[in-house]
This record gives structure tokens, C-alpha cells and sequence, in this order.
């Protein structure tokens, strides 16, 4: 049981990690206010923290893999899952933003950008990962 719990929480610490420098930097520091722009790379940054996450909980326990017969399909599915992180982790800003009265989304198009950044950060991840398994293939060849 030990050792299923440590797995989980090494697949989720990119996540975690983000968490914890986006909470500190939103709320004990004026750092987003100063420097606006930088909500743009951390949101690129928590998609790809997210679908690497995910594609480590679907290796570590494939019956729960989302894998099909089609790559399409399984892309859909990959990106399907970590929009859902997307999702939470904008309920999250919500929920922080009337908790610590901080202003973490000031509009509804920067929620929806926010949302697509981190598919892109997603996206960015699996092309990644196609290109990194693509070489790996040619080398053992």
C-alpha cells in the first residue's frame, strides 16, 4: 500500500510542485501583478505538468490505460483527461480567488485562455513524447 501511494505522488509532483510555487506566487507575494504576462507560461507549463502526470498514472497501472486502436482516438481520450485537470485546477483559481479575495480571474476570456494554454502545454507534451519514442524506436532498431 506503501509503495501504490508513493507511485501516485511521484506521478502527480510536476503538478504539485507548480501548485505550490502558483500559490505562493499568488498569494504571499505581488508577483502577477508585476509581472502579468507570466500567467501565460505557467498555464502552458501546468498542461504539460498534467499530461505528463497522466500519461504516468496510465503506464504505472494500464488497466486503467486509455489506449485504443486508434491514435486519434487515444489523443482524444489523453486530451479528454487532461482538460479535466484544466477544469479543476480553474475551480481551484475560483474557489482561491473568493477565499483569499486575490483576483486570479479577472475575466471569463482569461478562464477560457487559461483552459487552451494548458491544452496547448498538453499538446506540447505528446508531440514530445511521439518525437522521443519515434528516436528511441530508430536507435534500437
Amino acid at each position: 500500500m506503501i509503495t501504490y501511494l508513493k507511485e501516485i505522488i511521484d506521478a502527480g509532483k510536476p503538478m504539485l510542485y507548480l501548485y505550490l510555487i502558483n500559490l505562493f506566487l499568488d498569494i504571499f507575494t505581488p508577483f502577477y501583478q508585476v509581472f502579468g504576462w507570466f500567467d501565460s507560461p505557467m498555464h502552458i507549463m501546468g498542461g504539460y505538468a498534467a499530461a505528463w502526470s497522466v500519461y504516468r498514472y496510465m503506464t504505472m497501472y494500464p488497466k486503467f490505460s486509455i489506449k485504443t486502436s486508434s491514435q486519434y482516438v487515444d489523443y482524444f481520450l489523453f486530451a479528454s483527461a487532461t482538460a479535466s485537470i484544466a477544469v479543476v485546477w480553474e475551480v481551484y483559481e475560483l474557489i482561491t480567488s473568493e477565499i483569499f479575495n486575490v483576483v486570479m480571474q479577472p475575466t471569463v476570456f482569461d478562464t477560457v485562455k487559461d483552459m487552451v494554454l494548458g491544452m496547448v502545454g498538453a499538446t506540447i507534451y505528446v508531440y514530445y513524447k511521439k518525437i522521443r519514442l519515434k528516436t528511441y524506436k530508430k536507435i534500437t532498431k
